[in-house]
């Protein structure tokens, strides 16, 4: 009986060996390897964990994006872009294209790089006790700061406030400031000796709480992100740093237990119900955490690649890090949404969450143009981003500035589209001159003031438009087409403002800044004397000029989506950060409190997953023999190991440098073993007496 009991035995453990196999399963998911996805990527594989990030950009390189300054707009025309357009805004019912990249450190790939914190007035609007005092740790954590490298009587900035705001040269995001003694700041240097005359507040560190809240109205040398060949002179040649080059540099890309495909689409989440219901096969979930009801856990995400879709399981969560656009796409076509919107288009509702791809904002900028009395060049260090002002107008909103004035020479700026729509009236009547100077692109007499409301009234939303993956979604910024309503809006009554503004201290002031270089305002342009009659040619302009200045938040709002920790409500075992996940618009480029706040994410994150066994020493086990999944889920999946790969790539193999691309992978394989089997069914046989 013993022999017979034993060889049976045998025998299910050699047929068991051909027909289970390991899926790919990870510790967590990270679904998007842009700006945010980045940092997920460099945190989570700071220890043991295994992590896979899933990324929708090619796997190739961008010189142009990681060795200069450059804003680079031609690869929108290439299988790189990922743009769409906004429905009908303002009464003249446009549509705005919303430009996006998609490559692995998304749009910090190709964005000017300016890099601030969100205004203490910004943190105020946070839910919790959340305060920018909170958030100095996480801000810290990802500065290599300039102020660590230079003197005081360069930076304006002293040791103990450098230690303060900047930390101590420990992160991964190097910061420096515009290029002062370049051809292209003489201008704005008189501008900032003009300050007291124009009413402005010069400060020597925006990052610095205690004096960028000295003063309504200040102005600023720009601080962006670059990285500087040698930190310690002021003058050492500097390129672009993304998220891509500071967080995931090859030192990062090549760790063993990060995993990293482009050409990638997540497309929904696998909630746990759908596996024990057989949905993927006979799939058995080993150390995966119960929870009291599985058809809201979270356990992995269905990708396609290649017009094949996969499923992927993350044992402790799944990181949504797929942007404003993204990452309420992802949840509302897994089912998590507004409830009425699911049901409205054919979507199974797992959890009614109101708030996914609600409240999203985006600060409308309009840009007035004045010609100036000398030839300004832009030259290819700072390419014209010398200064900003911080404005507050009457109608601010929470008593902190609410408009950025970026000052921007050169190119006449009658649309923030001119980069991708073509060359404009202006532009060909003040094209760009030679100055005889290799490092200057050209000059010309034209000085812009990009009018950005940075705390806008206006929330708008994104949302799905069917129960596919592959349809059009609707982007709605929540600007009136009436006109009435968009004429006695704040957002352009606060616009009109600073139109005003700006003339009274540009054109009717004897400051000496004013004097020396300003001519006359070109755009809206003076027409007449009368109040009434220019407050309508205002009203056109603005209406036919304002554009997306491409810094949208919102959608997860930070404790209405989600908990205080970025967790979705309403679901477990999904995590979000990116900038949908900041509950108020940041009072300056988003950037900056976007990479803080996912740093705070991020620390929360592993402390509250990180125990228990790591994935190595847990396994799912799935039928064999079955082809990849379809989107829905219904069927099995080609199995591979917990590094292995579905026709994407891996960051393992990858011999590039920080411009270069990731390697490729190698092909999946089976960890069935024939051998195995043989070997069991010859000594059943052998037992048997066979």
């Amino acid at each position: 009986m013993h022999k017979w009991f034993v060889s049976i035995s045998l025998l299910l453990v050699a047929v068991s060996a051909t027909t289970y196999s390991t899926l790919p399963v990870y510790d967590y998911i990270v679904a998007g390897g842009g700006g945010a996805g980045s940092l997920f990527a460099s945190r989570l594989t700071e220890g043991s964990f295994q992590v896979l990030v899933l990324e929708q950009g090619l796997n190739s390189s961008c010189y142009s994006c990681d060795n200069t300054v450059l804003s680079v707009v031609n690869d929108l025309w290439t299988a790189q872009g990922n743009s769409l357009f906004t429905t009908p805004q303002t009464y003249l019912t446009r549509s705005f294209k919303q430009p996006k990249m998609s490559w692995p450190g998304g749009n910090t790939r190709v964005y000017q790089g300016y890099a601030y914190p969100a205004h203490p007035g910004v943190y105020q609007q946070y839910p919790g006790n959340l305060t920018l005092e909170e958030f100095l740790p996480y801000y810290n954590k990802y500065q290599d700061h300039y102020c660590n490298y230079l003197p005081q009587s360069y930076t304006g900035i002293d040791p103990i406030n450098c230690t303060k705001y900047h930390g101590n040269a420990q992160g991964p995001m190097g910061i420096s400031r515009m290029v002062a003694n370049l051809s292209d700041s003489e201008f704005f240097f008189d501008m900032l000796d003009s300050a007291s005359d124009l009413g402005l507040h010069h400060v020597n560190d925006p990052w610095n709480a205690e004096e960028i809240t000295q003063s309504n109205a200040s102005i600023f040398v720009q601080q962006v992100f670059r990285i500087v060949q040698n930190a310690s002179d002021p003058m050492s040649p500097r390129v672009r740093e993304s998220t891509w080059s500071g967080y995931t540099p090859y030192s990062v890309r090549a760790r063993s237990n990060l995993s990293y495909k482009t050409s990638t689409q997540v497309v929904r989440i696998i909630f746990r119900n759908e596996v024990e219901r057989g949905d993927f096969g006979a799939v058995v979930l080993n150390g995966f955490t119960n929870t009291s009801d599985p058809s809201t856990q979270a356990v992995g995400v269905i990708y396609t690649f290649k017009d094949k879709s996969y499923p992927v399981f993350a044992r402790r969560q799944v990181v949504l890090s797929a942007g404003v656009l993204g990452t309420p796409k992802i949840l509302q076509h897994s089912g998590v949404g507004p409830a009425d919107l699911l049901e409205s288009v054919g979507v199974p509702v797992v959890a009614d969450n109101r708030y996914v791809g609600q409240l999203v904002a985006e600060h409308p900028g309009y840009a007035v143009i004045y010609k100036t009395k000398k030839n300004i060049p832009i030259n290819y260090v700072n390419f014209g981003g010398m200064g900003a002002m911080l404005l507050t107008t009457p109608y601010a909103r929470h008593g902190y500035p609410d408009v950025q004035v970026q000052i921007f020479p050169v190119f006449p700026v009658e649309s923030l589209e001119s980069q991708i729509v073509g060359t404009g009236d202006l532009q060909i009547q003040y094209p760009p001159v030679s100055v005889g100077d290799a490092s200057v692109y050209g000059a010309a007499p034209i000085l812009n003031f990009i009018i950005s409301r940075t705390d806008p009234h206006n929330r708008g939303s994104f949302n799905i438009t069917g129960d596919q993956y592959r349809f059009t979604d609707q982007y709605d910024l929540g600007i009136s087409t009436n006109p009435t309503v968009f004429a006695t809006s704040e957002d352009y009554l606060a616009q009109k403002w600073v139109i005003d503004h700006l003339r009274q201290i540009l054109l009717n002031s004897t400051s000496a800044f004013a004097q020396k270089w300003i001519d006359s305002e070109l755009s809206p342009g003076i027409r007449s004397t009368d109040p009434n009659v220019q407050g309508q040619i205002d009203l056109q302009a603005v209406a036919r000029g304002m554009d997306l200045t491409y810094h949208q938040t919102g959608g997860m709002n930070l404790g209405l989506a989600t908990d205080i920790n970025g967790v979705v409500n309403g679901i477990s075992g999904v995590t979000v950060c990116d900038n949908s996940l900041q509950p108020h618009p940041p009072n300056q480029n988003p950037t900056g409190a976007m990479l803080a706040l996912c740093e705070y994410v991020a620390d929360k994150l592993m402390k509250n997953t990180g125990s228990g066994p790591l994935v190595t020493d847990t396994f799912l086990a799935n039928q064999d023999g079955a082809t990849s999944t379809s989107a829905n889920g219904s069927n099995g999946a080609t199995s591979t190991s917990a590094n292995g790969s579905n026709g994407a790539t891996t960051s393992q193999t990858n011999q590039g440098n920080n411009s270069g691309a990731i390697g490729t992978s190698t092909s999946p394989v089976s960890t069935a073993s024939i051998a195995q089997c043989l070997f069991g069914v010859t000594l059943a046989l052998a037992l048997f007496g066979l």
